[in-house]
This record gives C-alpha cells, structure tokens and sequence, in this order.
C-alpha cells in the first residue's frame, strides 16, 4: 500500500503472505532525502526498496540518507540491495549516507567489510550535515 502524507512524504507498506513485512517512508532534510527503512529487508521485501530508490534517482535525488534504525531483520539480499544502491549513485555521481545503524548491524557491516566501504552516521540529521559538508 503506497500513500502521501500531510507534509508530501511518501509512505509504502509491503506485506507477504509470510508474516515479513517492511514499511519505507520517505523526508526531506536541507534538499537531502531521506529514506527511512523499517521492518525486515530481505528477499522478499528488498526489491520495495530498490524501486523507491530508482524512482527517487529518476527524479533528480542523488544525495540519498537511508535510515536503518528501523530494521528489525536483514539478510544477505537487503545486504546486496544496499550495495546496490551505492553503486547505482555512485554512476550517477551521487552520495549514500547510512544513518540509525543498530550495534547488531554494525556487526554484520564490520564482519563482512562493508564498514569499509559505507559511511555510516549515528542520525539522520548528522548524516545530513556530512552530506552538506562534503
């Protein structure tokens, strides 16, 4: 179920037949927009996130803030589907910011090297003063 709130922010609700689910919403911060990931990003929910993504590219956002404090699951897929978007604003000389990473997923990023390659910012705000900076 896709919806606009009040303020002109899009809301996106995913559900499976499976009880997974992931819930995308989307702000604004100083021109920078913010996508805000809840839920589980996996499998079955990761390519929600891939088409917000495309579509927030397609209409001139190459600056991208995914907050992740809302992620309750995320496997190898949600994993490669972030990748993915990094990469994909990278080609279009673009920047990705993390922000809101749990300790449990600042594990899995340490273990498997995508530490390296991410920033990664404890909030959306500062995530946006990065971007603004740089």
């Amino acid at each position: 179920m896709t919806a606009m709130t009040a303020n002109g922010t899009m809301a996106v609700e995913i559900s499976t037949a499976f009880p997974i689910s992931i819930t995308l919403s989307t702000d604004l911060i100083d021109g920078i927009r913010v996508i805000n990931v809840g839920g589980e990003v996996d499998v079955y929910t990761a390519q929600s996130l891939i088409e917000l993504i495309q579509q927030e590219i397609a209409d001139g956002q190459h600056r991208l803030i995914l907050d992740l404090s809302g992620i309750d699951f995320i496997d190898v897929h949600g994993l490669g589907t972030i990748t993915g978007i990094y990469k994909r604003l990278q080609e279009h000389n673009g920047q990705l910011r993390l922000a809101g990473i749990t300790p449990r997923l600042q594990r899995i990023f340490e273990v498997i090297g995508l530490d390296k390659i991410f920033v990664c910012l404890p909030d959306v705000h500062a995530a946006a003063s990065h971007l603004l900076a740089n």
